[in-house]
């Protein structure tokens, strides 16, 4: 049976283009001597990712140059908090 795993590769995170050190303040573990024996496996947590980021609502203080300022706070009414066990799917 598939094990959903403790820790992902660096180059599973590089895919979908989160960095290695973002990641651990978002909720992913990294393991850094992991090495991907398998392509399925790899895909298949590299669209785990995909879904992750997809239902995630990063909200940040900074300001950032010549971008709109979005309002983060109605996006955060909007969305309701996760109550599983599992985060990541």
């Amino acid at each position: 049976r598939p094990h959903s795993g403790k820790a992902l590769s660096t180059a599973q995170l590089k895919q979908p283009g989160i960095h290695t050190r973002l990641a651990p303040t978002i909720g992913i573990s990294v393991d850094r001597r992991r090495r991907n024996r398998s392509v399925e496996g790899m895909q298949r947590n590299v669209d785990r990712l995909k879904e992750y980021m997809g239902k995630l609502v990063y909200l940040t203080n900074r300001k950032r140059k010549g971008k709109k300022n979005v309002d983060s706070r109605a996006k955060l009414k909007e969305c309701k908090q996760n109550t599983h066990k599992h985060v990541i799917p």
